[in-house]
């Protein structure tokens, strides 16, 4: 049986998520704001919507689909901390932790790229 190609733009997604990793850093560099919402919440974005609607029911199966929850979670985390420590005045921390964030940021994108694949051409 093969898996029914998802009602899910991952493309458009990973554009969407290097939209707000930018967007993040523009935070950090004093240049924009986020709600804490967009940053905190990994049920709020657009890839947190299809994760918890969609994607954990119906690939669960798949090391990739829950590696890419995990990674999601992880994210999120990572910025609610790059917030708090600048808005605590600890840029220095701030910029660190942005870099773990982003190290993880590449790899929740590759993670979405073998899901997709694998989502539409691994026979189960």
């Amino acid at each position: 049986m093969m898996y029914d190609v998802p009602n899910f733009d991952f493309v458009l997604a990973k554009l969407k998520h290097v939209d707000w990793r930018i967007r993040l850093l523009a935070f950090l560099e004093g240049e924009e704001t986020l709600s804490e919402e967009e940053a905190f919440s990994p049920y709020c974005c657009e890839l947190g919507n299809w994760i918890y609607a969609e994607g954990l029911k119906k690939y669960t199966s798949l090391q990739e689909m829950q590696d890419l929850e995990k990674l999601h979670q992880e994210l999120h985390k990572l910025a609610h901390e790059v917030v708090s420590l600048k808005n605590n005045n600890k840029q220095p921390e701030a910029q660190e932790k942005y870099e773990l964030m982003k190290s993880t940021s590449e790899l929740l994108l590759e993670v979405m790229d073998s899901l997709d694949i694998k989502i539409k051409l691994q026979k189960i």
